[in-house]
């Protein structure tokens, strides 16, 4: 899907060039120009599909030369993988209120994707309450659904819940929480606790 609206993106800047019409300064152009409103990771990413395809394309002969020659890209950016210690999972669950302490204490012991997390479904439970299969519609590839064991400190802070409708956290009114309001709760919290590049994906990487 991402690489769709890429494509679509650059099909709307050059769809009426040529493949031997793009060159290299045409590249460097439009790097440039992306990296005021997003990072070079992202930026790389979007021509790197472009670079694959002129790579298929001197293979076929369709062209003697790529505009990329010369450009790096760098895909996986300069960011290290943010994970939590023992000691800043701690300082951060101190910190943490009541309601976010539970989001988080079940996102580090099951490693679910962000949206998995803060949407995660009551029929999703099986076994008694003690393991979760993510089903294949909402996970992230859609190739297969995911099974994870609940720790008993997972298991048992979700059955706390108490059942009140489709999902398992809710808030006082009963409608769930979104992606951004627990985001944003969480960034707060560690920025609190002095925790710094902490987020809600953060707690998958731990």
């Amino acid at each position: 899907r991402r690489d769709h609206v890429v494509l679509e993106r650059f099909r709307k800047r050059w769809g009426a060039l040529d493949l031997d019409q793009l060159s290299n300064k045409t590249v460097e152009d439009y790097l440039t120009e992306r990296l005021h409103t997003v990072t070079l990771a992202t930026v790389s990413k979007e021509l790197g599909v472009l670079k694959s395809a002129y790579a298929r394309a001197m293979r076929w002969d369709w062209v003697s030369t790529t505009p990329f020659r010369g450009i790096a890209l760098n895909q996986e950016g300069e960011e290290r993988v943010r994970w939590l210690t023992d000691d800043e999972e701690a300082q951060l669950l101190a910190t943490a209120a009541p309601w976010l302490r539970e989001f988080i204490l079940v996102g580090l012991d099951t490693g679910l994707r962000r949206s998995n997390l803060v949407g995660l479904q009551w029929s999703w439970l099986h076994d008694h309450g003690t393991v979760l299969v993510v089903p294949r519609q909402v996970v992230k590839a859609k190739k297969a659904t995911v099974m994870i064991p609940l720790t008993t400190r997972a298991a048992t802070i979700i059955q706390r819940q108490g059942r009140q409708g489709l999902h398992v956290f809710t808030q006082a009114d009963g409608q769930a929480y979104s992606v951004d309001q627990v985001g944003m709760a969480v960034i707060r919290t560690a920025k609190q606790a002095q925790l710094p590049g902490v987020s809600l994906h953060t707690l998958r990487h731990t």
